[in-house]
């Protein structure tokens, strides 16, 4: 439908002059992309939507750094190539609609949109007029006011330039997402693995299993990747990359079972690491509310013998054991000593297989901390030594830092 919606402007309106696109809602308030119907990569391929474009309201997430994982999600999409757009919705905390507009800009939105600050008379609901919680939305002008005018002073040093290419990247795993059935737990941790890069100053891409079925991890150091669900192909491709000299680090489950849920035991010589008790025991939910409520199911400490920063985090949603096998080294166990974390050395690549879903964890931990106000929308709590955690296969891959921050939950980008 999208590809013959396309074809018919490209017939009557110059390329570049309008762009066919959708308004996509982010899923983080309930369900995921596959669950509400939805393919980024599919629409915006073949002759498909020619720009990506999607909004920042709040919803049931947990802040607005779930506009980076969207519009990195919308980036690999459209090849890198695309130009995004979103709507801006401003809020009651000058700060926060500060940091909305500065979140776009960094993941690559251009033309943005402030929704809904009208004349009254045509106000769409209670954003663009008077309402019980903001008597008078007016102080929001100022801050739309002085966004714009600092957006105008970099508009020239922007103009033509492109985002830097990144050397780490992280599996959109549609097969899982089918199989799922509404479970977004390997999905969401794929987003807060995101966020907890981004905070270690990595700039972390997506990337869809057909495009490593078509090589497109040759040009990456480092793939995380998550789901017991994969297609076989890809699955082939990830060993061949590792074995040639990449960086994996596979989440509880990975790749244990094919596109048709049957077990496969491809990637089980890459980790040299056997699955053993996968139980997916809850859903993480809706941020703001499920995630911040789920139940310890173990706990995990990291082996000190092996030189990684010592770190102890619960598992969370999924539990499950390994099994090393012949050149695994143990680096993380549960309470009763059992494996949950192995390091291989495959070729000439490296393998991390974890029987955890870290990024849920992370998250789970800034949203549950007292410091957090479930209605302000930012999260500061996060726990630096699981941070430093996620990064290490990063770290162990060479992949290029952008930059170093004191203030370490900051997104840096070039």
């Amino acid at each position: 439908f999208v590809r013959t919606v396309t074809g018919v402007i490209r017939n009557h309106f110059p390329k570049g002059s309008a762009y066919t696109y959708v308004n996509y809602s982010p899923p983080y308030s309930g369900g995921s992309w596959t669950g509400k119907g939805v393919d980024l990569f599919m629409a915006h391929r073949d002759g498909g939507l020619e720009m990506g474009f999607t909004e920042d309201w709040g919803g049931d997430g947990a802040g607005p750094q779930h506009l980076s994982d969207t519009l990195a999600l919308l980036r690999a999409a459209g090849r890198h190539r695309q130009p995004l757009g979103s709507y801006c919705i401003p809020q009651g905390n000058r700060a926060m609609t500060r940091l909305k507009y500065y979140t776009l800009l960094a993941g690559g939105a251009r033309t943005i949109t402030s929704y809904a600050y009208g004349p009254w008379y045509i106000g769409i609901d209670s954003w663009g007029r008077d309402s019980l919680d903001h008597p008078s939305p007016f102080h929001v002008y100022e801050v739309l006011a002085g966004v714009q005018h600092e957006f105008g002073r970099i508009d020239k040093a922007l103009a033509g330039t492109h985002r830097r290419p990144s050397d780490v990247a992280i599996l959109y795993n549609r097969t899982q997402a089918i199989w799922a059935d509404g479970n977004t737990t390997c999905e969401q941790n794929g987003w807060y693995t995101h966020w907890a890069l981004a905070h270690a100053g990595y700039d972390a891409d997506f990337i869809a299993e057909e495009d490593i079925e078509a090589g497109d991890l040759a040009k990456y150091k480092v793939l995380y990747i998550g789901g017991r669900q994969l297609r076989g192909r890809a699955a082939a491709a990830i060993a061949t990359w590792v074995h040639a000299g990449g960086v994996l680090c596979g989440t509880a489950g990975a790749g244990t079972r094919d596109e048709y849920d049957h077990p496969m035991d491809s990637l089980v010589p890459v980790f040299a690491a056997a699955s053993h008790g996968f139980e997916l025991r809850a859903n993480a939910g809706r941020p703001k509310y499920e995630l911040r409520s789920l139940q310890t199911l173990d706990v995990l400490s990291s082996v000190k013998a092996h030189g990684w920063r010592r770190v102890t985090f619960d598992q969370l949603c999924i539990k499950e054991t390994l099994e090393p096998l012949r050149g695994a080294k143990i680096i993380l166990t549960n309470k009763d000593g059992r494996p949950t974390g192995t390091l291989h050395r495959f070729g000439r690549g490296i393998a991390i297989r974890l029987a955890a879903a870290p990024g849920i964890t992370y998250l789970h931990e800034a949203v549950s901390h007292q410091s957090y106000d479930i209605e302000s929308y930012l999260p500061t709590a996060f726990p630096g030594d699981l941070r430093d955690f996620i990064a290490r296969p990063a770290k162990l891959g060479n992949a290029v830092r952008i930059a170093e921050t004191s203030a370490p939950i900051t997104e840096i980008i070039r």
